[in-house]
């Protein structure tokens, strides 16, 4: 077990790294994804260009991680106020054996109204991870199974192009930073 966090641990700083490096002026083509909304609709990623966007990947039963991550990243949304009224963030199940679109939009209702769930089949979700490098494995528990994953979240452009990641451990001040620079970014060229 502890290989494995030990895993989880270094693939985190190596996305960390990699992505939290200040994006040069043609930051590169963010992954796609084709998955299904929380009433049954197709959302392709390349669809969501023309305003700028974030990706988290996690599961309604996660005991800390990701409750703690919509909880901060509802309250740095509430904070930029009406200059993040485009933003919007985009959470992925890791769990759909479980996470039943009325279960994810309930838990999805307790942050904040511009966190859009979205689902889809085992393969389409695995697909979309493996496009984000986002590492996640069922784990077995005496009451079932949680999932170890990947905990950032993913700031895509309004071109639809890396701008970085957020990760729950991150200050308030650098967080908002980041959101306000995703919000700043010029579109140009891809």
């Amino acid at each position: 077990m502890a290989g494995v966090f030990t895993l989880v641990i270094a693939l985190r700083l190596v996305a960390m790294l990699w992505l939290s490096a200040a994006p040069p002026a043609t930051a590169p083509r963010a992954p796609t994804f084709v998955l299904k909304g929380l009433d049954g609709s197709t959302v392709e990623s390349a669809r969501l260009t023309g305003k700028p966007f974030g990706v988290f990947f996690g599961f309604t039963n996660c005991p800390v991680v990701c409750p703690t991550t919509m909880t901060e990243l509802s309250g740095w949304l509430a904070e930029l106020g009406e200059a993040g009224k485009e933003l919007k963030f985009y959470f992925v199940t890791l769990d759909p054996e479980r996470d039943t679109p009325q279960k994810l939009k309930d838990y999805l209702e307790n942050f904040s109204p511009r966190l859009v769930g979205l689902t889809g089949t085992p393969e389409e979700i695995a697909a979309a991870a493996k496009n984000f490098s986002v590492y996640y494995k069922k784990v077995p528990t005496s009451g079932g199974y949680t999932l170890d994953h990947t905990a950032l979240i993913f700031l895509i452009d309004a071109q639809g192009r890396w701008r970085g990641v957020l990760d729950y451990n991150l200050s308030r001040s650098v967080a908002l930073e980041k959101l306000r620079a995703l919000l700043a970014a010029t579109p140009g060229p891809s």
